[in-house]
């Protein structure tokens, strides 16, 4: 993403996260497991928009957004 984001190439990521009810929500600990790490927050500053889909259904709208 760095190095798309330092070159102006433009890219979608399509990255995973853990299971929907592991997932932190308001829980005061940084991150329940290594695999919880918060990939929007981590993005948000070298991407154009972050997103989180909870919802399959929901995939294709956000792939819209982006695709011409």
């Amino acid at each position: 993403m760095a190095c798309a984001y330092f070159d102006s190439v433009p890219a979608i990521f399509i990255t995973g996260q853990v299971n929907s009810h592991e997932i932190k929500g308001d829980n005061p600990t940084r991150q329940i497991g290594f695999q919880e790490t918060d990939i929007i927050k981590m993005a948000k500053p070298i991407t154009k928009a972050s997103y989180s889909v909870i919802s399959a259904e929901r995939i294709p709208f956000m792939l819209d957004m982006f695709i011409m």
